[in-house]
């Protein structure tokens, strides 16, 4: 595409208006209505509340103040913005030359580059603001056409273009949303021997961890042992103390939290009360691979797992009890003499875990991939 671009303050082509601050927790709950207030967010459909009234009917653009100060956004409709909420307003004399989803673009390239405070090491915004007066004076490129005003056309030849770039993004995202999410089958032993045992059979009684390991008692005795908790994360801990209560090899489980999540543990560690132990009973230690039992265990407390869970089904905070995990039966494979089969599970561990590995492989190929800064005729699209 052949363009010109030209340089515009972004007080040349809007009205530029600020939030009201009288739109808070107490204004919502004593005028509720069908109105939305738009909150300081890079959601399209992020609110603050829901009023009686409204103090704009249009088409325009907001963007955020605070925050992730600079990203812009097309509204259209009633509605009112909260203090940490710009809104900008076509002027007059320049409505019909004005495309909104090529300025929600180009304006949040100008307004993010513009905006100050802490950023991350990566160089995204951590927190950062930018003022009314100084979003106005910012330059914007505006394509134009041979008499040097904003040419339409050309505007919405990009916006088409800013749209497809969108859409690609969000199913990358959608995609690396579900690799992150899926619970692979579990290990499926090449033996077709097959038996069912009782999670009280194999392990001695389930128990949870001690609850008088809060972060106060973890701060007044450090040490070296890890705390587990009820994490989804295998790796993290709530701190380290001086005393421990279990020894492995054996497993853990997230009790409440994101319950369910099961984990292989060896050595000497504690436990507060959001996670649970499991350790073999002595005659099944040398049958059993627990790495198998893990991979075998986790789904089943995952669907079993019982409390809130979001829109999209994942858990909010859900919960897995003692007595939930002593009935959980698990498949081992048997070898010729009828016995468990100890070998047979570590070659199903070992091809479940391949797969583990080529799914978060994909996963941050794909999330890179969905993050990736992409330049449609040198404006940025996010």
């Amino acid at each position: 595409m052949d363009l010109t671009l030209k340089q515009f303050s972004v007080s040349e082509l809007f009205d530029v208006r600020r939030g009201n601050t009288k739109f808070v927790k107490s204004y919502f709950r004593e005028n509720p209505g069908v109105y939305p207030v738009y909150s300081a967010s890079i959601s399209a459909g992020a609110i603050a509340g829901l009023i009686d009234t409204y103090e704009y009917d249009c088409d325009c653009i907001t963007w955020t103040t605070n925050g992730y100060a600079g990203h812009a956004l097309v509204r259209s409709g009633r509605f009112s913005v909260s203090r940490d909420v710009g809104v900008l307003l076509p002027k007059q004399e320049y409505r019909n030359q004005l495309d909104l989803d090529f300025f929600a673009v180009s304006l949040t390239n100008a307004l993010t580059s513009a905006a100050s405070g802490r950023f991350k090491d990566s160089g995204e915004a951590d927190y950062t603001k930018i003022a009314t007066k100084a979003a106005g004076e910012v330059l914007v490129d505006v394509p134009i056409d041979d008499s040097g005003v904003p040419s339409i056309v050309h505007q919405k030849a990009l916006a088409r273009r800013f749209a497809k770039v969108k859409v690609l993004r969000s199913r990358l995202q959608d995609l690396a949303q579900k690799l992150d999410e899926m619970r692979m089958l579990e290990p499926s032993p090449a033996t077709s021997e097959i038996a069912q045992f009782k999670v009280s059979e194999l392990f001695e009684r389930p128990v949870r961890g001690d609850g008088r390991l809060t972060q106060s008692y973890i701060r007044s005795n450090p040490g070296k042992y890890p705390v587990y908790s009820g994490s989804s994360s295998e790796n993290e801990v709530a701190g380290c103390v001086r005393d421990f209560k279990f020894e492995g090899p054996c497993l853990t489980w997230s009790a409440d939290g994101y319950a369910g999540y099961v984990f292989v543990r060896n050595g000497r560690f504690a436990a507060n009360s959001h996670c649970g132990v499991l350790k073999p009973q002595r005659e099944y230690q040398e049958l059993l691979h627990l790495p198998y039992v893990a991979l075998v265990l986790e789904p089943i407390l995952l669907e079993a797992a019982v409390g809130r869970y979001r829109d999209d089904g994942s858990h909010d905070y859900t919960r897995v009890t003692t007595e939930m995990v002593k009935t959980v039966t698990l498949p081992l494979p048997l070898n010729d003499a009828g016995r468990i089969d100890r070998e047979e599970q570590v070659r199903s561990a070992d091809r479940m875990l391949a797969l583990r590995s080529m799914r978060d492989i994909m996963f941050e190929k794909v999330e890179s991939l969905s993050r990736a800064r992409v330049l449609v005729e040198g404006f940025s699209v996010r």
